[in-house]
C-alpha cells in the first residue's frame, strides 16, 4: 500500500472532496459545537448555583452575626433597665 501525498483516500478509499463526506464531518462538527455548547451552559448553571449558595451562606453568617449582637445589646439594656428599677424602688422604699 503506497500513501499518495497530502491525501487520507488510502485510509478512507474515498476522495474527501465528495459531497456527501463534506456534509458528514459538516454535521460531526455542528454535534461538537452543541456539545461544547450544552457543556458551556451546564458549567454556567453550575456557576450561577454556587455563587448562590455562597451568597446565602454569607447572608446566613451576618444575619447570624448580627443577631447575636442585637440579642447582647438588648440583653445588656434589660439588665441596666432592671439595675435602675431595683435602685428607684429601694429609694422609694428609704423615703416612705
Amino acid at each position: 500500500l503506497v500513501r499518495p501525498s497530502g491525501s487520507l483516500s488510502w485510509v478512507f478509499r474515498f476522495s474527501l472532496s465528495s459531497r456527501g463526506i463534506r456534509r458528514a464531518l459538516r454535521r460531526e462538527l455542528v454535534a461538537r459545537n452543541a456539545g461544547k455548547m450544552i457543556g458551556l451552559i451546564l458549567s454556567e448553571v453550575i456557576l450561577f448555583a454556587v455563587a448562590a449558595l455562597i451568597g446565602f451562606a454569607v447572608g446566613w453568617r451576618l444575619y447570624g452575626v448580627i443577631a447575636a449582637e442585637r440579642r447582647k445589646n438588648e440583653a445588656h439594656e434589660v439588665e441596666q433597665l432592671r439595675t435602675a428599677l431595683t435602685e428607684a424602688q429601694v429609694r422609694r422604699a428609704r423615703r416612705t
